[in-house]
């Protein structure tokens, strides 16, 4: 019951989250047009890490 409801948890607070980097990286490629690879490599490679370590905390510590 509790790996469970931890893992809503998480997954909501993920989502949460997801919406606000993407509010985020707006502004920030609206703020500096001039820098959009170096922009773009950074935040989207939080975003795919933070992705990955997400899923195996919740496919393989919590299962």
């Amino acid at each position: 019951m509790l790996r469970n409801s931890l893992a809503i948890l998480l997954l909501i607070s993920y989502i949460f989250s997801f919406f606000v980097w993407i509010y985020w990286f707006y502004k920030s490629l609206k703020k500096n047009p001039n820098n959009k690879k170096k922009i773009c490599l950074i935040n989207i490679s939080g975003f795919t890490i933070i992705t990955y370590l997400v899923s195996f905390i919740i496919l393989k510590v919590l299962a």
